[in-house]
Parts: structure tokens; C-alpha cells; sequence
């Protein structure tokens, strides 16, 4: 049986992850900050799919918890990396602290779960998803710093699958747009719908098809490719005010 580590998996795409793994029958390891949640998550897997699967509580901004979730890999077959958070506001406003524990959270315990894996599984290789987002393709005033942590996924996963695309190591990155997920509201601190979301279930159904067809990145969601492409080809200095517009006052 194959194992798969998902982290963020209490809540959104990581449980999608974690669903949709066990249902191709992998065991899957869940990692997040809220082990009810988990726990919850975990006996439904086992119960709906016959899958083992193990609970984890940690907080992967921190490195002692980051540090213990890493001794997990040696067994695992496939690496989500879906843990993260956004923040939404003027820079000058939002709180400095938060918004390094978002940089720690959705750059640096990416990068050294990434690190780790590839080191530990180095003879047998593996497979690594990680989540971007749509964002990661432009500059979002009052979204300035989760932008950029996105941006470095993107870049990084990228350069990653070039770069150990002749190992026994397959490397994806997932960018979705607006999903039906709690983002917003934690983003905020606001309960909002947002035009257009997609399903979780949708996006993690496309992420683990192109992950199947060994792609290098995946945009869920035909606006969303849109966004992305728009975004290499269309006026910067229109775009971020464009994006600056929508997300002033959100």
C-alpha cells in the first residue's frame, strides 16, 4: 500500500487531498493544528475507504513540530504541501507578526518538508505536490505577502521538476484560484462568497490527474488559466491595479 503525508489536511483541499488518496487506496498520514478535526477525518478514511490513516496535530510554523512531522517521510510515497494561509489588508495595517508566521508557514515549512523528503527518499525517489495559487503569477496590493510565499512556490516547484526530472522524483505545483474552502474567512477575518469558486473536490480531482500525467503545474479552472496567462501578456501596471481594486476594500 502507498502512503501519502497531507499536510493542512483539516479542512478544504488538503481533506480533499486526503479523500481522494484514499480512495486510490493510499494510507494516508493527515497533519494539521486541530487533531479533532483530524481525528474525525482519519476514522471517516478508514471507515468509507478501508484505508489506515494516521493523525498528526502540529503547528509547521514551528520548528520543533516541523522537525517531528519531517520523520514521518522516510515511508511516504507522496508529499502534499498544502498547509498555508492568507492575509488580506493594507501592509501598513496588518500585523507584522502574522504575516511572518505566514512566511514560515507557507515558504519555509514547505521548503524544508521538501528538502527533507528528497534527501530521505533519495534511492527510492517519490512524488511531491505543492500548493500554489493563482496569485503566485502577479503582485496582489493588500495581498502583498501571501502573493510573494506563492510566488516562491511556484518558482521553486517548478525549478524542482526540472531539476530532479531524471530521479525517480515526480514534482507538481498546484495553483487553484478562488476555492469554497474557509481562505476568505480566515483571510479577513469576513464570511465571503467569492464569484466563481471552484469545488475543492474539483480541484484536487484535476491536480491528481495532471500529477498522473507527470505535468510540471496546473492551473484548476479555465478563468483561472486565464488569470495566469493574462498575466504574462497583459500591461503589468493594469493588472495590479486592477487586482488592487478588488482587494482594497474586501
Amino acid at each position: 500500500m502507498k502512503k501519502a503525508l497531507i499536510t493542512g489536511a483539516s479542512s478544504g483541499i488538503g481533506r480533499e487531498f486526503a479523500r481522494e488518496l484514499a480512495s486510490k487506496g493510499y494510507e494516508t498520514i493527515l497533519v494539521a493544528r486541530r487533531y479533532e478535526r483530524l481525528k474525525d477525518i482519519s476514522e471517516e478514511l478508514t471507515a468509507q475507504f478501508n484505508s489506515p490513516s494516521t493523525p498528526v496535530q502540529a503547528d509547521l510554523s514551528q520548528r520543533d513540530d516541523l522537525e517531528r512531522v519531517s520523520g514521518y517521510l522516510y515511508g511516504v510515497d507522496l508529499l502534499v504541501n498544502n498547509a498555508g494561509f492568507g492575509l488580506i489588508g493594507s501592509f501598513s495595517v496588518l500585523e507584522g507578526e502574522k504575516e511572518l508566521e505566514m512566511i514560515r508557514l507557507n515558504v519555509e515549512s514547505l521548503y524544508r518538508l521538501s528538502k527533507f523528503y528528497v534527501i530521505a527518499r533519495r534511492e527510492q525517489g517519490g512524488g511531491i505536490i505543492n500548493v500554489a495559487s493563482t496569485a503566485a503569477y502577479l503582485p496582489v496590493p493588500f495581498m502583498a505577502v501571501y502573493a510573494a510565499t506563492k510566488a516562491f512556490v511556484l518558482s521553486f516547484s517548478e525549478a524542482l521538476s526540472e531539476e530532479l526530472k531524471d530521479s525517480n522524483f515526480k514534482v507538481m505545483v498546484l495553483s487553484p484560484g478562488p476555492t469554497n474552502t474557509e481562505f476568505f474567512e480566515v483571510a479577513s477575518g469576513k464570511s465571503r462568497k467569492v464569484y466563481g469558486s471552484m469545488a475543492p473536490e474539483k480541484v484536487v480531482k484535476k491536480a491528481m490527474s495532471a500529477y498522473e500525467k507527470s505535468k510540471r503545474s496546473v492551473v484548476s479552472g479555465f478563468s483561472n488559466k486565464v488569470v495566469a496567462g493574462g498575466s504574462k501578456i497583459a500591461p503589468k501596471a493594469l493588472l495590479l491595479k486592477v487586482a488592487g481594486r478588488v482587494f482594497r476594500d474586501f
